[in-house]
């Protein structure tokens, strides 16, 4: 017998009603058990020992609570670094209204009260500028993020021979609706139209399929199965290795045009031509400010494989890397500790602070 209609309704209810229970409790985030626990301890160690300055970095958001908390009972300067857009994240839109307004309540709170705010994106900055105004504004910062580029010159670099095929590598976890779907019609289009060769061209995953769809079937269906390489997650060493032996690499993040996933700083330490399937917005910019990749803004099969057919000619010629300030970490390192010196000091605030980017 099938379960009655008012009872799936009564039933849908409930489940409702328990996801409401769970935001509440996760308000600002899942690390919410973690807020007093963490204060306490800071006040502990404060009994014996005073910093010059507070510096916190979220998500997840507790920490810039557990900071705030910090900074006014201790009366020390702080510094927040929003690594994420929080109150107005585009792609929390399936939030609950509640769990929406404690987030931008939260988000204003330590807005106001933190000494700096540092952005590793501009796209995040002109959005708080927009929502806080010029007056606070002059407390933010950007300082991109970036990665440890002696990993990546520590490792072998192969010379490819012209008996090898293109090697197109996507390097991490697939999650999230970063899906290589579009991909894959491209390069069926790709074969219909005699520009890929089967037998001079491969895709490979390198890592957790963290997606709900069957990729391997959909190549199947596709006829591209044998284009398509599914490869387990390896140490880090080895997906470096890969990174810099592969022809070109591939990054898929639909739906963030505000954000930079840190994948894209070590694609640029690698120094391979890079194929950006991603939202107009950050990370396009960042690709062809660094003049080493394609950067496709739709899903349209013809638009992704005619980049992919300008990374494929790129890669055919030697590829000059991209300049450093746009993937060293140590840069901004180095900025981030110039932020807190200032802090500590109590300097006014610096014209500009970051990687050829104004505040």
């Amino acid at each position: 017998m099938g379960v009655s209609r008012p009872a799936k309704r009564k039933r849908g209810v409930i489940l409702r009603a328990v996801d409401a229970v769970d935001a509440a409790l996760a308000i600002p985030d899942q690390e919410s058990a973690w807020l007093l626990p963490a204060v306490s301890t800071g006040l502990r160690l404060f009994a014996t020992w005073r910093p010059d300055v507070i510096y916190s970095t979220a998500p997840p958001w507790t920490g810039q609570l557990v900071a705030r908390a910090l900074a006014l009972a201790c009366r020390r300067p702080w510094v927040a670094d929003f690594r994420d857009p929080w109150g107005r994240a585009p792609w929390r839109g399936d939030r609950f209204r509640f769990a929406v307004s404690a987030g931008a309540f939260l988000e204003e709170r330590i807005v106001r009260a933190a000494d700096r705010i540092v952005f590793v994106t501009r796209a995040n900055r002109e959005d708080f500028v927009r929502q806080y105004g010029p007056t606070v504004a002059s407390k933010f910062h950007v300082v991109p993020n970036g990665c440890d580029p002696s990993e990546f010159e520590r490792v072998a670099r192969p010379a490819g021979e012209p008996s090898e095929p293109f090697t197109l590598l996507h390097a991490g976890t697939l999650y999230a609706g970063r899906t290589p779907a579009p991909l894959f019609a491209a390069l069926r289009r790709g074969l219909d139209e005699g520009v890929i060769s089967p037998d001079r061209f491969r895709v490979r995953f390198l890592g957790t399929l963290g997606l709900a769809s069957d990729l391997a079937a959909l190549t199947r269906e596709l006829g591209i199965g044998d284009l398509v390489e599914f490869l387990p997650r390896v140490p880090r060493e080895q997906s470096i290795q890969a990174m810099v032996s592969a022809s070109a690499l591939l990054l898929l993040q639909p739906g963030h045009a505000v954000s930079i996933p840190g994948k894209l700083y070590e694609y640029f330490a690698s120094g391979r031509p890079i194929l950006s399937i991603a939202e107009e917005g950050e990370i396009s910019a960042l690709i062809r400010e660094s003049g080493i990749g394609e950067a496709v803004t739709s899903d349209n099969e013809g638009e992704i494989l005619d980049a992919l057919l300008r990374v494929m000619a790129r890669a055919a010629t030697p590829v000059h890397p991209p300049p450093r300030a746009l993937y060293d970490g140590g840069i901004g390192a180095a900025n981030i500790v110039g932020i807190l010196g200032a802090v500590a000091c109590g300097d006014a605030p610096p014209a500009a602070i970051g990687v050829g980017i104004q505040p």
